[in-house]
């Protein structure tokens, strides 16, 4: 582990004139004194009820003595571990929690009236973050504004109140990142607000008061990165750093009087030319993909085709040149298959070349086996005839309603159906049913699940898009009188689409004709391995969706051979269509009633990347209902519902 102390300027110079640049010098320090906290002065930690923030006053409250403390988090209590730690802490010390908004002027000056209320502030610890990780191309100003707003408005709020009201603050502490200083791939907006954080705690140093930005590499165990990506990442050369050893540097880095502190694990390059050392590629890709069990997946199933975005083709490039001196263009990673990484990861990399991309005819150059992978993808299509079907062989007078996913069918439902020992009646969409709003599609299916149950109460359920549709449902059934027994959220949840929609389009605002273009692409994706770029810059030359979704229906349908399999232009087309309408729909949905009682979440232990910045709950927290929130294994793909693990849930 290196611990590392960057000097900076402490004094402002006298003369009106621009302060000299510094360079910034390295240099080793050890930990000498053991810091306390008094037992009269109180401590707030914005950020407080994350992982780090946890472990953080976990150490201050049973290792150095602090007896007031105040968590502030905009969410609040939301699990219960968090309730335990802070039943654990209120034995010995008095813990308060504030939801007040850090970035605002009031919400910075309820916190600390709230702690000076009960004693002096001795220290504001901030460990506020927010991820929006997308390269350049896909960042904006939104993205740029959550990230910056709870780091830099956040810590320029509580400079400016602590001046005026904390006159005995002994320490002012911001948690920055590595990334600041040597930068990570996706992650501009976030380099710099950490940035303009040091920034405001190198003026409080020169101004004579306390201010302290420590720089952390990768953190393991617990937070945000821990969360994504495991104990195993690399990012911006380091590796992940235990908890314990992070709170064994905050003595040293308390007791001193540097601004801009930074502690990180080096990774070891020399280590990994062990081939005992390296990640096992086909694990690794799968862990960044979001994917528990590698080896369900076709082995003639490509990465583009399973999903796989520009930033998290970068991570794999890098690994592939660390680990295996292998270098490849993004275009021929998304073509990788499930296969060639076995290839790779085994050492049979002799001869290795990679087939021609063309936008126009992805299967063309990849043989017959990915035209069969198509075919078997496409052979899923369908227009259903029925809104209710059975799923399970199961009877009883009280089944549970299932809402089908944004494909309009419960066919990836079956198999997790069979798992269940109780009667399981999937609700499906048919072409007599509107596409346009959630409610009124909700409305139609009432009607539906009266007709198998006349009475409650009724268990309701929703996979993915189902989820808001389930949660419609309920509100509706709850309006007229009728009692809902339960509510099951799969990897799903009232606002999830809006905001996931909104995260995989760069959280931009966007035109309509771009926005169907987006659609149509996303809907190409779930079947083939494409160069997004060069397939919008195609279907964005239309003018009108129809003539945008005939150039997709000819991208697709060209992708396979003829076969009786093949889904008509008709099928397909329809099914563009709808996922386009349902898109819309879900993205402008706003519950406007309460629902009455819990919620069950089923979602990921690990999100993928192209899903890390979505809240915990998934903005369960933001709508009126009491959560109960359970954390399940469910893959975030289009066959999350299918595979060996679906006994679990």
């Amino acid at each position: 582990m290196t611990c590392t102390i960057r000097r900076s300027v402490t004094k402002r110079p006298s003369l009106p004139r621009p302060r000299p640049r510094h360079r910034p010098r390295l240099s080793h320090w050890k930990s000498q004194h053991v810091r306390t906290f008094t037992h009269t002065s109180r401590t707030s930690i914005v950020g407080g009820l994350g992982g780090f923030g946890l472990e953080l006053a976990e150490w201050m409250v049973t290792s150095r003595g602090c007896r007031k403390l105040v968590l502030t988090s905009r969410t609040g209590v939301r699990t219960g571990y968090q309730r335990l730690c802070l039943q654990r802490w209120r034995r010995v010390a008095d813990v308060l929690v504030s939801t007040a908004e850090v970035s605002t002027e009031e919400g910075v000056r309820r916190i600390v009236e709230e702690a000076a209320a009960m004693g002096p502030v001795g220290g504001i610890f901030n460990l506020a973050v927010v991820l929006q990780d997308a390269l350049i191309e896909n960042q904006s100003a939104q993205t740029y504004e959550a990230v910056c707003s709870a780091k830099i408005l956040g810590t320029q709020r509580l400079d400016e109140v602590s001046r005026a009201l904390c006159p005995e603050l002994d320490h002012f502490v911001v948690f920055s990142s590595l990334v600041c200083g040597r930068g990570n791939a996706g992650q501009t907006n976030y380099g710099y607000a950490n940035s303009a954080m040091e920034r405001v705690c190198e003026r409080r140093v020169a101004d004579g008061l306390p201010g302290l930005a420590i720089q952390w590499g990768a953190i393991g165990d617990v937070g945000v990165v821990h969360d994504v990506m495991g104990n195993d990442v690399v990012i911006g050369g380091s590796v992940a750093q235990r908890i314990t050893s992070c709170m064994e540097v905050m003595d040293c880095f308390l007791s001193q009087k540097h601004p801009v502190v930074s502690s990180f694990v080096k990774d070891d390059p020399s280590s990994r030319s062990d081939p005992k050392n390296k990640q096992d590629l086909l694990l690794s890709a799968a862990h960044i993909l979001g994917i528990k069990d590698p080896s369900s997946l076709n082995p003639n199933i490509s990465l583009g085709e399973l999903g796989i975005d520009s930033l998290m083709s970068v991570e794999l490039r890098q690994l592939l040149e660390r680990d295996y001196d292998l270098t490849l263009s993004m275009q021929e990673i998304r073509q990788l298959t499930v296969s060639r990484l076995r290839d790779i990861s085994e050492g049979r990399t002799e001869g290795f070349t990679m087939p021609p991309g063309d936008v126009t005819d992805p299967g063309r150059d990849k043989g017959n086996a990915v035209s069969v992978v198509v075919l078997q993808k496409l052979s899923a299509i369908v227009i259903p005839d029925r809104v209710i079907v059975e799923l399970n062989g199961e009877e009883g007078q009280t089944p549970l309603f299932i809402v089908h996913p944004i494909e309009g069918h419960v066919g990836s439902l079956s198999e997790l159906a069979a798992c269940l020992r109780l009667r399981a009646v999937g609700v499906q969409w048919t072409p007599d049913v509107t596409t346009h709003s959630i409610e009124k599609m909700a409305a139609v299916y009432v009607q539906r699940v009266r007709e198998v149950q006349p009475e409650g109460p009724y268990h309701l359920a929703g996979y993915s898009f189902g989820g808001m549709v389930a949660f419609e449902v309920a509100v509706q059934m709850q309006a007229s009188g009728e009692s809902v027994g339960s509510l099951t959220f799969l990897d799903g949840a009232p606002g999830f689409m809006d905001r996931y929609t909104a995260q995989r389009r760069g959280r931009s605002e966007i035109g309509r004709e771009e926005h169907e273009t987006d659609l149509l692409v996303r809907f190409l994706c779930l079947y083939l391995d494409l160069d997004v770029f060069q397939i919008k810059h195609q279907l964005s030359e239309h003018s009108t969706f129809e003539d945008k979704r005939e150039a997709a229906i000819d991208v697709l349908l060209s992708a396979c051979s003829q076969d009786e399999a093949r889904p008509s232009r008709y099928v397909v087309g329809a099914a563009m269509r709808r996922f386009y309408e349902f898109g819309r729909a879900g993205s402008l949905y706003r519950p406007q009633s309460k629902y009455s009682g819990d919620v069950l979440l089923l979602k990921p232990s690990r999100l993928p990347k192209t899903a890390a910045d979505l809240t915990y709950d998934y903005g369960l927290s933001e709508v009126p209902v009491a959560v109960n929130e359970s954390v399940g294994y469910v893959r975030t793909n289009r066959d999350c519902m299918q595979g060996s693990w679906r006994a679990e849930i």
